[in-house]
């Protein structure tokens, strides 16, 4: 299975379209919350974790492509995708929502950007998640970004993961009657 990443504004329209319907399948598959309510609150739980990166910070979404046609003909479909932001989510308004973020911001500075990545759960374990944070890491390098973070329950299976790809836990937060959270964060200088 050959892989390859793309910027999701880099794809011809109609294939944005597509991966766009491709990612939203691999968000929800992917949420540890997986029954809301309402629709209303499906989608402003789409829009707090996936669309607000999307319109806002659109060169930072990244898709990985393979090869998923069982035939010969190549048939690329959406296997993974990262959303990120390069700019301080503790010092922007736009990220005031979310809790932790205050928590963090005395290191948030230090580690401006962040991310968000999820795979299909068929492909993971394949490498493409390193690709994927490859990607975005290059770029932010490129725009001298001084480092990235993630947030995650520590009891993730992606902590590991991100481990794998540099990112050091800096700090926990164990919100009242919550999950613990930590703050994964990486240099890039």
């Amino acid at each position: 299975m050959s892989v390859r990443v793309a910027r999701l504004s880099d794809l011809p329209q109609h294939m944005q379209d597509e991966a766009l319907h491709q990612m939203e399948r691999i968000f929800f598959e992917s949420s540890a919350t997986k029954r809301f309510a309402s629709d209303g609150e499906r989608t402003a739980f789409r829009e707090r974790w996936l669309d607000r990166y999307l319109m806002h910070f659109p060169r930072f979404t990244y898709v990985a492509l393979a090869d998923i046609s069982p035939t010969c003909a190549p048939i690329e479909g959406v296997v993974g995708y990262l959303v990120g932001c390069d700019e301080d989510p503790a010092h922007k308004a736009l990220f005031a929502d979310i809790g932790y973020f205050k928590v963090f911001r005395a290191m948030t500075p230090r580690y401006p950007a962040h991310l968000h990545i999820n795979l299909d759960s068929r492909y993971r374990g394949r490498g493409i998640g390193k690709i994927l944070i490859g990607a975005f890491i290059a770029d932010l390098k490129a725009a001298g970004v001084s480092g990235a973070h993630v947030v995650t329950a520590r009891s993730s299976r992606s902590v590991s993961f991100y481990a794998q790809c540099g990112f050091v836990e800096q700090g926990a937060y164990l919100p009242k009657g919550g999950i613990e959270v930590v703050f994964l964060a990486r240099p890039l200088g």
